[in-house]
């Protein structure tokens, strides 16, 4: 058994302007993001690489999702950099992350400079043996809300990328600044006007950059970004709400709202071989898979993502879904309870269990091959939307 709660995986899954796949809304609730003007996109859209295209980018070898939306990466995994001293010495392994985004940051948040992302974390996680390295985004010195990228390490290599950076962003300096009670007022206002009496909980507002991704269209990607000023409000009635208002730094119109008010959510990942049993392994995302949490069949999302009411959940991971079933002839399925943290990550390894582990190598790679060839061959194939 392998749990990993990987440290940066919270802000990771923070993306609030570019997916809602991990959570679930309770039937009747607003939805989880409202937009004054036109409205952000609910649900990502994914593509696999190629492994020309990966070469090209100087990342032969390496594998990756990316986002059709914002044309970044969200997962890249491969055989690994080298990087001695990084498991035991953070200062190392902050080195090395920093130099493998210097080195692929037009992949990894295009228009972005290096010293646009802080550090947030660096922490060993689970049984020890991985190390990850966090970073959030900003331009001009001002947080890109939802921007991140995370870096995982295992046996002194860094295995594993993950990025929800933004791409080209680019904002105008508020010619005007709007006092506080201003955009507090518009803030209340706003809600109370679509029928949520509420006041004001945070102590004051602060500057975020607020990212609207929109569905990829045929002109390419539709990114907005506004400088905003953010406020934190929740119901003044019996009935619960609490949000995040995000309202125009110059002139505190109402850009967007979030609800707070949400599911725990986690991810699962299967440990399974890059290539081939003898090879380098890492964990891989598993989607479309029918899980049981807390005793209820719950099916992950395009990223791996999962959700549950709240708490520690008691997992046990699933070799069936919507595109793939596993069945074992000469036995049962591989089985296993774990538990998984709200923001953190599981990773199931059956990796010294020989025919366990074909099951969940079977399982993501027959997903990959799905993918695939929806992507890349004919996506009007019928077999490729059955299980």
């Amino acid at each position: 058994m392998r749990l990993r709660t990987v440290g940066l995986a919270a802000a990771l899954s923070a993306s609030l302007f570019q997916t809602s796949d991990a959570v679930v809304q309770p039937k009747g609730a607003e939805a989880l993001v409202v937009s004054a003007g036109r409205a952000p996109r609910m649900h990502r859209t994914t593509s696999w690489s190629r492994d020309s295209q990966m070469a090209a980018l100087g990342l032969p070898g390496w594998t990756a999702i990316w986002d059709r939306d914002t044309e970044v990466p969200l997962r890249l995994w491969g055989p690994g950099v080298s990087a001695p001293g990084a498991m035991t010495d953070p200062q190392i392994a902050e080195a090395a992350a920093r130099q493998f985004l210097a080195s692929h940051l037009r992949v990894l948040a295009p228009g972005a400079t290096t010293s646009d992302f802080l550090l947030v974390a660096n922490q060993l996680g689970g049984a020890g043996d991985v190390r990850s390295v966090g970073f959030v985004q900003t331009a001009g010195g001002v947080r890109v809300l939802g921007g991140t990228i995370g870096m995982s390490f295992k046996n002194d290599r860094l295995i594993m990328v993950g990025s929800t950076a933004l791409p080209d962003v680019s904002i105008t300096t508020a010619a005007t600044v709007v006092d506080a009670k201003r955009i507090e007022a518009s803030a209340v206002g706003w809600l109370s006007t679509d029928g949520y009496p509420v006041k004001v909980t945070s102590a004051a507002p602060h500057r975020v950059i607020v990212p609207i991704v929109r569905p990829r269209g045929a002109a390419g990607t539709d990114v907005a970004y506004h400088l905003a000023q953010q406020v934190t409000v929740e119901s003044t009635t019996s009935d619960v709400g609490r949000w995040d208002v995000w309202l125009d730094a110059s002139t505190a119109n109402p850009i967007a709202r979030k609800t707070t008010i949400h599911y725990a959510s986690g991810r699962i990942l299967f440990d399974v071989p890059d290539r081939s049993p003898s090879g380098t392994r890492s964990p891989k995302v598993v989607a479309n898979a029918s899980h049981l949490i807390n005793g209820m069949a719950t099916m992950s999302a395009a990223d791996g993502m999962v959700t549950w009411a709240d708490g520690v959940a008691s997992v046990a991971p699933g070799l069936r879904g919507s595109l793939i079933a596993i069945t074992n002839k000469a036995g049962s399925l591989a089985m296993e309870m774990l538990e998984l943290a709200d923001g953190g990550e599981l990773i199931w390894s059956k990796a010294t269990e020989e025919f366990n582990d074909a099951q969940l190598s079977a399982f993501v790679f027959a997903s990959a091959a799905k993918e695939y060839a929806k992507t890349h061959l004919n996506p009007t194939l019928p077999w490729l939307a059955e299980t």
